[in-house]
């Protein structure tokens, strides 16, 4: 074997053990230390790297890849460093982090022959200067054979004018663009897990999220504790983001009910460790997770699912969800927004009806959400071992609403943005079912 090929195969992964594993560059909802801990378990070599920040990380830093944490480490003084500083100074700390990337780069280009990456993002994305030639890292992931998949969380593919963007209207095409060109530019390169929901950009079929995730571990199960005869209901939100999980409409949602006499105790926790989440849903007889969501099951109703909590999650996607998923939704309440307030009276009165729904929820995400099933997927995803209906076509995607907003603020934006830049502002396939649907309403 010549020493050019001898090279292309140890950078490819094929001298190397079957399956080692990156996951990078951003840790969401602990799920990254899940697939690790896993992964461990079946005896995968996988280490993973938290580039930014992540709130409730927890002990994750911990069970990082030590050799390259220290670049990352580097990266995070660079930062911290032109942060503070005027502009000269910040575009000469740019160097050394971009250096530094590039250090982890070919790195792990060596050592894994997987790539695991998470939120939209690779690792050039994480600086300044590499970001521009982003596509450039996707290529050399190609040309060497790696397997690269991509997992989306929602704001990261969703369009900025149906998501989480308060804005104003130049910033907001701008930021359209922006995300619809990297949408399409990453799927080229990697397989794809996202949702129908945030499919408004997309051109290639992708895996639906919910046929993989979420992930959980049987010490997230908390027992919780019998009602027994106490007077009121207890009713918990726990908002990661009080803005965009309708925090404000639960908060008005649960004083109506107070004032008509309901008996409710409600209990909020934001912003707060995980440990104490998991002890307020152990005290909990309902969970509201969120008022605009657009997914049937996302990661705190799974674990509010798992401890046996019946969970209420309202949403505008709730029809077109029975159409577009094609498997078994969760028993949850998955209901529409106008319907929250008497779903949450009959869940009130009807003690049994709780009961029975914590337990089909349970069942439920013991059958298809614990870490061993979950990984296994995962396994068949990396290996190409995907069933068809795993896959769905963004051109059969209908849902136009997003998610965190109701459908009057997201009518705004699609309006004022339409108005000041043309339907093609909105970066839609003309060949899919979005854009006829967004024509007709706009229309009207």
């Amino acid at each position: 074997m010549s020493a050019i090929l001898y090279f292309r195969r140890i950078i490819s992964g094929k001298e190397l053990k079957k399956h080692r594993i990156l996951m990078a560059p951003m840790e969401i909802c602990g799920i990254m230390l899940k697939i690790h801990h896993e992964l461990e378990r079946k005896g995968i070599i996988n280490d993973f790297l938290t580039f930014y920040e992540y709130a409730f990380a927890g002990d994750c830093r911990k069970y990082e890849n030590k050799s390259l944490r220290g670049y990352f480490k580097f990266v995070g003084k660079c930062r911290k460093n032109r942060e503070k500083r005027r502009t000269l100074l910040v575009r000469l700390w740019q160097i050394p982090e971009m250096l530094c990337v590039l250090g982890i780069f070919f790195k792990a280009l060596f050592l894994y022959d997987t790539f695991l990456f998470f939120y939209g993002m690779g690792l050039f994305y994480c600086t300044h200067y590499l970001r521009r030639i982003e596509r450039l890292e996707f290529m050399i992931y190609r040309l060497l054979h790696k397997n690269v998949v991509m997992c989306y969380f929602g704001s990261d593919s969703r369009p900025p004018y149906c998501g989480k963007v308060d804005t104003d209207i130049g910033s907001l095409y701008k930021q359209t663009k922006e995300t619809a060109a990297r949408v399409q530019m990453i799927e080229k390169y990697v397989t794809v897990i996202d949702s129908p929901t945030t499919a408004q950009f997309r051109r290639r079929p992708f895996i639906v999220y919910n046929r993989i995730f979420p992930i959980m571990e049987e010490a997230e199960f908390v027992s919780a504790e019998p009602e027994g005869d106490r007077e009121k209901v207890v009713i918990l939100h726990a908002p990661s983001d009080q803005r965009w999980k309708g925090t404000k409409e639960v908060r008005e949602l649960i004083q109506k009910l107070q004032d008509d006499g309901e008996p409710v105790e409600y209990v909020e926790i934001s912003g707060q460790p995980h440990e104490k989440v998991m002890e307020a849903i152990q005290s909990a007889d309902i969970v509201i997770d969120q008022m605009y969501s657009d997914v049937p099951m996302a990661l705190f109703a799974a674990e509010a699912s798992l401890s046996g909590i019946p969970v209420v999650v309202c949403s505008y996607y709730t029809e077109l969800c029975k159409k577009e998923f094609k498997f078994e939704l969760p028993p949850l309440c998955y209901c529409k927004v106008e319907e929250a307030e008497e779903q949450i009276r009959k869940l009130i009165h009807d003690k049994e009806l709780r009961k029975e729904m914590g337990k089909k929820e349970r069942e439920y995400v013991q059958m298809h959400y614990m870490a061993e099933d979950v990984i296994e997927r995962l396994l068949n995803v990396i290996e190409g071992k995907i069933p068809t209906e795993w896959y769905f076509d963004p051109k059969e995607a209908l849902y136009i609403w997003g998610w965190g907003n109701s459908k009057d603020e997201v009518e705004k934006k699609v309006m004022e943005l339409v108005d000041a830049y043309g339907f093609d502002a909105l970066c839609l396939d003309s060949d899919s079912a979005l854009y006829s649907a967004y024509k007709s309403y706009i229309g009207k």
